[in-house]
């Protein structure tokens, strides 16, 4: 079996008089990973590459946008973090199990908006 895929879009078969589909329900990061891969981590998303894109998306509208390197990515994940342990959601999200460690690793998914400049 190849690891080789044959996509192909289907937009135009449920969409056929549209040109783009607005995705107003979608707030919150969207996380862009491009460039070398640096690190392979087998399962999810947590391999590393040389570049970021962050994007805040406040009811399909993009209201902020981060270009990062790798290293920046990272120091944007710790300082997101720690704004991130200061709000209402974090508490709630401790008081159901979840540990430090793994809300920091994965802090852009659990955060709507860039929470620092």
């Amino acid at each position: 079996m190849s690891d080789k895929a044959n996509w192909k879009s289907i937009f135009k078969e449920l969409f056929p008089k549209q040109e783009f589909l607005k995705v107003d329900w979608r707030t919150g990061l969207l996380v862009l990973p491009y460039g070398k891969m640096l690190k392979y981590v087998h399962g999810g998303y947590a391999s590393t590459y040389e570049n970021y894109i962050i994007l805040e998306i406040d009811n399909g509208n993009l209201t902020k946008e981060k270009q990062l390197k790798y290293k920046d990515y990272e120091k944007f994940k710790r300082k997101q973090f720690r704004a991130f342990k200061k709000t209402e959601a974090y508490k709630n999200l401790r008081k159901l199990g979840r540990t430090n460690d793994y809300l920091r690793f994965n802090v852009t998914d659990y955060t709507s908006k860039i929470l620092i400049e």
